[in-house]
């Protein structure tokens, strides 16, 4: 099976990332991650060198926003199998296997969006969006 790497752009992100990144970590060797950070001083990238195992990267670095990190990432990291998590999301248990399955049994598939939850700072479910998306103004909107 393929790996999933995930670009992960950040901004003073330290209250999240642990969490973040453990969702990440949890998948075990289906997901790699590269977190690109805009030179947080708020800890981020300490926090990330306490959840890096062995193929993942952390650069910190001045940037011009989320854009412009993530273009960054993309041209750092590599992989057959791409994609991006922001600094305060998580993934759900099996979701990389998932994604890479999909991908495997359907090699013509250019993009896989899953569905996604809304949580508040204490973890809690706020919000779900699942469903079929139309077109990438409908997967930006969300």
């Amino acid at each position: 099976m393929n790996q999933l790497v995930l670009a992960i752009p950040t901004y003073n992100c330290a209250r999240f990332l642990p969490a973040t990144l453990s969702s990440l970590n949890a998948q075990g060797s289906l997901v790699q991650w590269h977190l690109q950070d805009g030179a947080s001083d708020d800890g981020s990238v300490e926090i990330a060198r306490q959840f890096q195992r062995p193929g993942d990267s952390i650069v910190s670095e001045r940037d011009g926003g989320q854009t412009d990190a993530l273009n960054r990432a993309f041209r750092r990291m590599g992989g057959d199998i791409v994609g991006f998590i922001n600094g305060d999301d998580c993934l759900l248990p099996g979701a990389a296997e998932c994604v890479l399955q999909i991908f495997e049994q359907n090699p013509d598939v250019d993009l896989v969006c899953g569905g996604i939850e809304w949580i508040d700072v204490d973890g809690d479910v706020k919000g779900s969006h699942t469903g079929r998306i139309e077109s990438l103004r409908e997967m930006l909107d969300i």
